[in-house]
C-alpha cells in the first residue's frame, strides 16, 4: 500500500475537477457565443484600417490598443482596455504583499510598470516614428504584425538588463526596427511559398529579432544588468505544499488564466480574467471588430482554454518545482492557428486543443535547454509556437477528417 509521503511524491498532474471546470465553462461559452453573432456598425476592423489609410491619428491609436490583445487572437479594443486595467490591479495587490494579488505578475520581477512602458514607447516608435501603419493598403497588406512588439524583444531586454532607462530605450529602439520588417519578410519569402499560413512568420520573427536584439545588447558598452528589487514571497513549496496546491481545481483555473497574458509578459490571472471579459464585451459590441473581423472568436477561446487546461493539468508540477513552466505555447500559437486553417468546428477544436497541449510545453522546454545566459527563455518558447504549429497542421493535413 502507497504511503502519504509516497503518494504526495507520485502526484504529479493537476486536478481533474478543475480541469472539467474549465471544459465545461469553456464549452458554455462557445455555444453561447456562437449562436449570438451581432454584427454592427461599431468600429468595425475595416474601417480602422481605412481610417488609418487616410491618416486619421484617433484610428491610429485605436489600432495601437487594440495590439495589446492581438497576440490572444482578439484584436479587439475593449479587450485590450480592460487587460490594462486588469494588469495594474494585481501589479498594485503584488507591490502590497496582498493576498489577492493571484500569481506574480512579470514573473515576480517586480518590473511590470517598466514592461508597460516599453510596450508603449516601441509602439509610438513603430507607428510615428517608422511608420509601419503606412504599408496598409487593403491588398498587399491588410494588417501589418505590429503587436509583436509588445511580446518581444523590448520586454525581453528589461527581463535579462534589468529595469533601466537604457534597457528601456535600447530594447524598444533596437526590437522596433527588426521585428516587423523580419516577420513580412519571412511571411513572404518562406512561410507561404511552403504553403503554411503566413503569419506563422511571426514566431520565428520574434525569435530572431530577440536573440539580434540580446546579441547586440551584450556588446553595446552602456548595457549593464542591474539587479531586480524582486519582492519577497517567500520558501518555495515543499513537496506535502505542492500535492496540496496540484489538488485545488482552484490552483489549475488560475494557472490555465494566467497562461493568456504570458505572451504579454504579465502572466497573471486576474489581467487575463479582464481580457476575457473584454474580448466578449467587444463579441457583443460587434462580432467583426475583433481579430481582422474574422468572427471566429467563440472557437478560439474554447481552444484556448481547453488547450491551456490540458497542459496545466498534465504538467502541472513542473510549474511548482520550476516556478514556472511554458504551458502558454498552444493556448496563442497551436490551438487558436488551427481553428483559423480549418475551421471552428468542435472536432478541429478538440484535437487540436488536446495535441498541442501534449506537445507544446515539452517542446518548449526541450529548446531551452543550454541557453546562453545573456538569451532570454522566450525565444525557444516562440520558436517552439511556430515548429509545432506547422507540425500539427501537417499532422491534420493528412487526417481525413479534417
Amino acid at each position: 500500500m502507497i504511503d502519504e509521503k509516497q503518494k504526495i511524491t507520485n502526484k504529479t498532474t493537476a486536478s481533474f475537477l478543475g480541469l472539467m471546470i474549465i471544459s465545461i465553462v469553456g464549452l458554455i461559452l462557445y455555444l453561447l457565443l456562437s449562436n449570438i453573432m451581432i454584427v454592427t456598425k461599431w468600429l468595425p476592423y475595416e474601417s480602422i484600417v481605412e481610417g488609418i489609410m487616410e491618416n486619421n491619428i484617433i484610428s491610429k491609436f485605436i489600432w495601437m490598443i487594440k495590439d495589446f490583445s492581438e497576440g490572444q487572437f482578439y484584436g479587439g479594443l475593449f479587450a485590450s482596455m480592460s487587460l490594462i486595467i486588469g494588469a495594474i490591479i494585481p501589479w498594485r495587490l503584488d507591490v502590497k504583499k496582498s493576498k489577492y494579488a493571484g500569481i506574480n505578475i512579470s514573473y515576480g520581477l517586480n518590473i511590470w510598470p517598466w514592461i508597460f512602458a516599453s510596450q508603449i514607447l516601441t509602439m509610438l516608435i513603430a507607428v510615428f516614428v517608422l511608420g509601419y501603419l503606412s504599408l496598409l493598403d487593403n491588398d498587399t497588406f491588410s494588417w501589418i504584425p505590429t503587436f509583436l512588439l509588445l511580446v518581444g524583444a523590448p520586454q525581453a531586454v528589461l527581463c535579462v538588463y534589468g529595469p533601466s532607462v537604457k534597457s528601456l530605450f535600447t530594447g524598444s529602439i533596437l526590437g522596433g526596427l527588426l521585428t516587423v520588417p523580419m516577420a513580412n519578410w519571412i511571411n513572404n519569402y518562406i512561410i507561404v511559398p511552403i504553403g503554411m499560413p503566413g503569419t506563422i512568420a511571426n514566431y520565428f520573427a520574434l525569435a530572431g529579432a530577440i536573440t539580434i536584439t540580446l546579441q547586440v545588447c551584450s556588446l553595446l558598452p552602456w548595457m549593464e544588468k542591474r539587479p531586480f528589487n524582486t519582492i519577497d514571497y517567500g520558501p518555495s513549496p515543499n513537496e506535502e505544499e505542492m500535492y496540496k496546491t496540484l489538488k485545488n481545481p482552484l490552483w489549475i483555473i488560475r494557472r490555465t488564466l494566467a497562461d493568456f497574458t504570458d505572451p504579454l509578459f504579465y502572466g497573471n490571472e486576474i489581467a487575463s480574467f479582464f481580457l476575457i471579459v473584454g474580448a466578449i464585451i467587444d463579441w457583443f459590441l460587434n462580432s467583426k471588430h475583433g481579430f481582422l473581423g474574422s468572427q471566429v472568436f467563440p472557437a478560439i477561446l474554447l481552444s484556448q482554454l481547453l488547450s491551456g487546461g490540458i497542459g496545466v493539468y498534465l504538467y502541472g508540477r513542473k510549474h511548482l518545482e520550476n516556478g514556472w513552466y511554458p504551458t502558454y505555447v498552444p493556448v496563442v500559437s497551436i490551438a487558436p492557428f488551427c481553428v483559423l486553417t480549418f475551421g471552428t468546428t468542435l472536432p478541429v477544436i478538440l484535437f487540436s486543443s488536446i495535441f498541442g497541449a501534449i506537445i507544446g510545453a515539452p517542446f518548449a522546454e526541450l529548446l531551452n535547454r543550454n541557453l546562453p545566459e545573456h538569451l532570454h527563455g522566450v525565444i525557444p518558447n516562440v520558436l517552439a509556437m511556430g515548429i509545432t504549429t506547422m507540425f500539427t497542421i501537417s499532422v491534420m493535413n493528412y487526417l481525413p477528417w479534417f
